[in-house]
């Protein structure tokens, strides 16, 4: 396979600079849709419900458990067993760097 070094790093180049633009204005978005948020949670606070329903959207909390296992914890309760199961693993990624 032949490759076009200048042609394959710029088109990369101008790839990233969309994707910042994109996550910029997407972060934008997530920004407006938070406060949009916030005032349908404090609308809910105020009539003292956790669900509310208008027109076809329905809106409120969700409640919802998980269970999770402490490493923190059970590395201070239980070092010598922590030691002992403890793995570690390498991984490998490509980077791409641009130096401007």
């Amino acid at each position: 396979m032949e490759i076009n070094l200048a042609e394959t790093t710029q088109h990369l180049d101008e790839l990233k600079d969309t994707r910042a633009r994109l996550k910029f204005e997407l972060a934008a978005v997530d920004k407006e849709i938070e406060k949009e948020e916030l005032k349908l949670s404090t609308l809910i606070e105020q009539q003292g419900v956790n669900q509310m329903d208008f027109g076809v959207y329905t809106f409120g909390w969700d409640y919802s458990e998980r269970r999770a296992f402490d490493q923190k914890a059970f590395c201070k309760d239980y070092p010598e067993l922590y030691e002992k199961y403890k793995t570690s693993k390498q991984t490998k990624s490509f980077s791409f760097k641009i130096n401007k």
